[in-house]
């Protein structure tokens, strides 16, 4: 009799990637050692994994970040902690729509624990000095969930009139906002303040507010990926 052979298909999921998701501008991750330009572990420049020419510089080696002092999950972080900020070089401007993201953790708080720039020059300001808030174009949008001293993934969505802030995937603000001129633009500097001492592993930002599955997936990644 003849006889059949069954063949089965074999599917490979290709494994999730921050560039899967449209609209990614800035990827500053520092783990990649090909990206972060150093002397002895004094950075200079961070550059950018995203769609955007740009780069983090850094002038002066005396208070630059160090990089490789400090791993999270066997990965390399930049560490901020000799009074230090990086500033966004180039000249563009991406304005809101915005989902900024960050793997960090805050090494102490102070009055000025600004993660990222000034909202009064109209670049996103992002802060964990008491509580997890951030400036959304014209004023400043409170969580009320108290900052500490652990690892965190630390989401801010600012699409127009409303923003949300979210903290290890779970949403920890969401409300109306005042419309404004906020963006991410050459000179935004992480962190916001020289006095800031954080630790980060990676910083992403999209021209667009992400939502579903995009989110939570782009959220539990980076998670991962620095065990938090």
């Amino acid at each position: 009799m003849p006889s059949t052979l069954g063949v089965v298909a074999s599917h490979r999921v290709a494994p999730f990637t921050p560039t899967g998701i449209a609209g990614l501008e800035l990827w500053f991750d520092a783990d990649d050692a090909a990206k972060v330009t150093h002397t002895a572990g004094d950075v200079t420049a961070w550059g950018n994994k995203g769609t955007r020419s740009t780069s983090f510089l850094h002038n002066f080696a005396a208070d630059a970040p160090r990089w490789g002092d400090v791993t999270r999950n066997g990965r390399n972080t930049m560490n901020y902690a000799r009074n230090d900020s990086m500033r966004l070089g180039g000249t563009f401007t991406i304005p809101h729509p915005l989902t900024i993201m960050f793997a960090l953790k805050l090494n102490a708080k102070t009055a000025a624990s600004h993660i990222s720039d000034e909202g009064s020059a109209g670049r996103v300001l992002i802060s964990g000095e008491t509580s997890w808030l951030m400036w959304a174009g014209g004023s400043f949008v409170d969580s009320g969930v108290a900052s500490n001293l652990n690892w965190h993934v630390l989401t801010c969505i600012f699409n127009g009139t409303s923003s949300r802030i979210r903290l290890d995937g779970t949403q920890i603000y969401g409300g109306a906002t005042s419309p404004g001129t906020v963006a991410v633009a050459d000179g935004w500097r992480v962190p916001g303040q020289s006095t800031t001492n954080l630790t980060l592993g990676e910083v992403l930002v999209y021209n667009t507010a992400l939502s579903g599955s995009n989110l939570t997936n782009l959220e539990n990644w980076s998670k991962a990926r620095w065990a938090i």
